[in-house]
């Protein structure tokens, strides 16, 4: 990260990383897509806009940035992840049939 940061009530947010838009960037749409909604968050949290909820929306933005950088080409499949967590959750067991297992 750079050592710039904008005042944002009295939290100090870092500016955005060049290095790592440039990365993202090179991903395609989608990550142009969760750079531009991650900038917009930044942007919430920063008091820019004046805007109601400003925490929610920040949520919103950095929700639908992940979901964007889930769907680029090579990331893992989660919804075996979140399969195995929903099952453990209903039935208390891991794979092995048994809790914790």
């Amino acid at each position: 990260m750079n050592d710039k940061t904008m005042q944002a009530g009295r939290y100090d947010l870092p500016a955005v990383d060049e290095e790592l838009a440039g990365a993202l960037l090179a991903q395609g749409e989608l990550s142009d897509l969760a750079l531009g909604l991650l900038r917009n968050a930044h942007r919430v949290l920063s008091g820019a806009g004046g805007l109601e909820r400003p925490g929610e929306i920040a949520e919103a933005c950095v929700r639908s940035a992940a979901d964007a950088l889930l769907k680029l080409p090579g990331v893992p499949d989660t919804r075996m992840a979140a399969k195995s967590v929903a099952q453990v959750a209903t039935t208390g067991t891991g794979r092995g049939g048994s809790p914790s297992g």
